[in-house]
């Protein structure tokens, strides 16, 4: 057997949405999608990095922002909800992805009207009926957002948001 390297992306637009085609990803080189193509979602990702398990080929991923909680989510979260994010995939299974990272901003002045410790920010994913609290990481501030990156085994719906202190 023999392994190429990975295809190219390419990226189309419709307002408020994100689609990112890959002709092929390899386990070898994790396809990463940069803040300059996720502005097109008008959401508050800066990156999303996608490593495989196995290679796949014609993979579409969908990045949109959502006005607000979808229908198909029946559970509330407690807190204020920042942003709902969907994140979509096309021919490209579940099982096959080995991790997927999210980087994404937050308002200063969010967390602080809603009483929010920057250091509780979380993304949490939608699945299995229930949000699940993603491993966050507070990276970076600067003058008007606080950056984080959090690791994720999928995609579906995210919701960026805080937990209540202990």
């Amino acid at each position: 057997t023999s392994t190429g390297g990975g295809g190219g992306g390419s990226a189309a637009s419709t307002p408020g949405k994100l689609i990112k085609k890959y002709d092929s990803v390899i386990p070898e080189a994790a396809k990463t999608i940069y803040e300059s193509d996720l502005a097109t979602s008008n959401s508050k990702l800066t990156e999303i990095s996608i490593q495989v398990k196995n290679r796949v080929t014609s993979v579409e991923i969908s990045v949109e922002k959502l006005s607000g909680k979808p229908a198909e989510v029946t559970v509330e979260i407690q807190n204020p909800v920042y942003e709902y994010i969907k994140i979509d995939h096309k021919n490209l299974d579940e099982t096959n992805i080995d991790k997927a990272k999210i980087k994404f901003k937050v308002a200063k002045n969010w967390t602080t009207s809603n009483n929010a410790d920057p250091n509780n920010v979380v993304l949490k994913r939608f699945t299995n009926g229930n949000w699940q609290s993603l491993n966050t990481t507070k990276l970076r501030e600067d003058v008007t957002y606080i950056h984080y990156e959090a690791t994720s085994p999928g995609f579906s719906v995210f919701a960026i948001t805080f937990e209540a202190p202990p």
